[in-house]
């Protein structure tokens, strides 16, 4: 990180299974050297900009310049399998049940 850089963080789907709890942010020292803002977000802060990123997603994925992964389970009985599957790593990319 350059100095005055600025770091994103959005979701924590990661830490949900986690069996001990975190012990804390290990690279404080680095954050007050660097001067370093460190700031949360969660997507429906932007809600109101969705049709907009839509758009530009959209364009991007025509032009060729944003590839996507997904992992497509067949069957809505499969349902469950798919949801536990996103918590042990099962899927690459969006995890989808086609019915």
């Amino acid at each position: 990180m350059n100095d005055y850089g600025r770091v994103v963080v959005c979701g924590s789907i990661d830490s949900y299974n986690d069996q001990e709890a975190v012990s804390g942010l290990r690279l404080l020292p680095l954050i007050v050297y660097k001067k370093l803002l460190m700031q949360g977000f969660l997507i429906s802060d932007y809600k109101q900009r969705f049709p907009e990123g839509r758009k530009q997603l959209e364009q991007w994925i025509n032009e060729g310049k944003l590839h996507y992964r997904e992992t497509i389970i067949k069957g809505f009985d499969k349902l469950p399998e798919a949801f536990i599957g996103l918590f042990s790593g099962n899927n690459e990319g969006k995890m989808l049940v086609e019915v």
